[in-house]
């Protein structure tokens, strides 16, 4: 038909817009998310794999538009080269292939993703596997200068849950900064939340960046490194202690109870910090095993406020303990195992006494090796019972306890390292710690000039060394 009429348009021509998109590529700028990905001095996010192919072979595809008849002149040109596909692509790199949760998935291939990856991954917190483990957060007034730190695995989560905490790689802008830093220091924490629209996940860790901005660096103090605002979220960055919590140590290294040695390491620095806290007029609210971790140095650092989360490795723990035998979970021991004066009311002021109490149930997790009680009033009756004949339960050895009688060979034998008893002077301490009267209850600086702690001649080395045989 068209021999026959020369003024008809052929109908396997290209549309209009397809003509022009083929002649003229677009001239609009790339995204923000898009330029950072592309941009020389920036790590490039690596393109979807069907991008990638389209990339290398871009004269394979030949693939026409959704509707559109394939020409038979073999000289026009695809109205959308593969090129031009990967192109297409690369400037979304970091939106998800797979739809957000009760997003409709659009017929139209060009159809943009309903929410950037940066939404995806506040969304999707609950799902791990959904997770964009590419994301790269920008701080633009870091310690030197514009620093990002791309996001790795989750390995953990705070506020109840409700909030995802990630292992991340700090990305330095110039290579000279890496001479400068230990290798520790590569891997941080980081925890991020939407604040648009704000909501009360997003609040609470606003309000907590805010209290450990009032507390000075301390060497026993899981602090802050970086809080900022990137591409609407709120951005924290801490420390990466890759040794773990001590709770995951009792679990993995102490299953029955560290001897009393290690046990008294752990309270002697946590309570080191503990001091610097109450010193600066605050309260902590969350002592536990589960919150005082250990890194590589090595230090033992009792986290703090904005950087109090549980890692996955102790829910699952604490998560299958409590399912298979009706334990109250370890990850939630703070509320569970508060001070009596904190359980009777709602409306009770928390106090630094009601800190010290906790001193006292962390100093039975790491002899007992966790809390294993059905309910409160199970863990009533064994404080009552403690009180009253002022002194420990004993530890009933379990098979293959081999971790005991290898560190018992390691360690000097003394009251300190006894198997399966406690010294008087601990169990002291212990009772002190859980008096039902606040007010009885020492201070964390009386506790440290207790001659059990000056007296104590192992350090963090030491404990580290165990940790890692």
């Amino acid at each position: 038909m068209a021999a026959n009429n020369p003024d008809q348009t052929p109908q396997e021509a290209l549309p209009e817009e397809a003509q022009m998109a083929a002649n003229n590529p677009p001239q609009e700028s790339l995204p923000e998310e898009a330029q950072m990905a592309t941009n020389p001095q920036t790590p490039q996010e690596p393109l979807p794999g069907e991008a990638q192919m389209a990339t290398n072979n871009p004269q394979t595809s030949q693939e026409p538009l959704p509707g559109q008849e394939v020409s038979g002149d073999p000289n026009m040109e695809p109205a959308v080269s593969s090129t031009e596909a990967a192109q297409m692509a690369t400037n979304n790199p970091q939106t998800s292939q797979e739809p957000l949760p009760g997003q409709e998935v659009s017929g139209n291939p060009n159809t943009e993703s309903a929410g950037s990856s940066t939404e995806a991954a506040v969304t999707e917190q609950d799902d791990t596997s959904n997770s964009n483990p590419m994301m790269i957060l920008l701080d633009p007034s870091g310690v030197h200068g514009k620093e990002q730190f791309r996001i790795m695995d989750p390995i953990g989560t705070a506020c109840n849950g409700s909030l995802q905490v990630y292992k991340a790689a700090y990305i330095a802008d110039r290579c000279e900064t890496y001479a400068t830093l230990n290798l520790r220091d590569v891997f941080v924490t980081v925890k991020y939340v939407s604040v648009y629209p704000e909501t009360e996940v997003s609040m609470n860790l606003r309000a907590r960046i805010e209290k450990n901005g009032l507390i000075p660096d301390h060497p026993n103090i899981l602090g802050t490194r970086n809080a900022f605002f990137y591409g609407g979220n709120m951005c924290v960055v801490f420390p990466f202690m890759e040794l773990g919590s001590m709770q995951s140590i009792v679990t993995n290294t102490f299953p029955d109870g560290m001897l009393e040695g290690c046990a008294l390491v752990v309270l002697r620095e946590t309570l080191r910090g503990l001091f610097f806290i109450h010193s600066k007029g605050h309260v902590h609210k969350e002592i536990s095993c589960g919150h005082i971790f250990l890194n590589a140095k090595p230090e033992i650092k009792l986290a703090f406020s904005a950087s109090v989360f549980e890692l996955y490795e102790d829910q699952d723990q604490s998560s299958s303990s409590s399912s298979s035998s009706s334990f109250l979970p370890a990850a939630s021991i703070c509320e569970w195992a508060a001070a009596p004066e904190i359980q009777e009311s709602v409306n009770s002021e928390y106090t630094q006494k009601a800190d010290i109490w906790s001193i006292g149930i962390t100093a039975l997790e790491l002899a007992y090796g966790g809390l294993t009680v059905m309910n409160r009033e199970v863990l009533e009756n064994i404080v009552a019972k403690i009180n009253l004949k002022k002194k420990l339960p004993k530890k009933i050895k379990k098979e293959g306890d081999r971790m005991r009688d290898k560190m018992a060979c390691l360690v000097p034998t003394g009251g300190h390292f006894k198997k399966n008893r406690f010294s008087k002077e601990f169990e002291n301490l212990v009772v002190k710690c859980l008096d039902l009267d606040p007010t009885k209850r020492p201070t964390a600086d009386e506790l440290l000039q207790d001659a059990i702690f000056t007296n104590l001649n192992l350090n963090v080395r030491f404990f580290a060394a165990l940790v890692r045989d």
